[in-house]
């Protein structure tokens, strides 16, 4: 997000005279991607922050047995897509500053 974000406001500072504009522009730009992006946090912070040594050790073994089923592709493959969803932005093109 943070990558992202820095890009298009270098793309719309390169491209937009006025710098307030330029920043205007680039929130316009961002908004739904990074609402998307921050509507998946507080989810994936319980999966990944485990509150006790008993969870985490669920966890890895869970994670262990699902390594050798079938279907695990299918399972994971959900999540995955969500990420890839909201993950998924192309960046603008901006303008050779030797050509400007």
């Amino acid at each position: 997000l943070g990558l992202v974000t820095a890009y298009v406001t270098a793309a719309q500072l390169a491209t937009t005279a006025a710098v307030p504009a330029a920043l205007t522009a680039a929130e316009q730009q961002l908004r739904a991607f990074a609402e998307g992006n921050q509507a998946l946090g507080p989810a994936n912070l319980k999966r990944m922050v485990l509150p006790t040594e008993r969870a985490v050790r669920s966890t890895l073994f869970a994670l262990k047995v699902m390594n050798a089923l079938p279907f695990t592709d299918l399972e994971l493959g959900a999540v995955a897509r969500k990420l890839a969803r909201a993950s998924a932005y192309d960046l603008p093109a901006v303008p050779d500053a030797a050509a400007r």
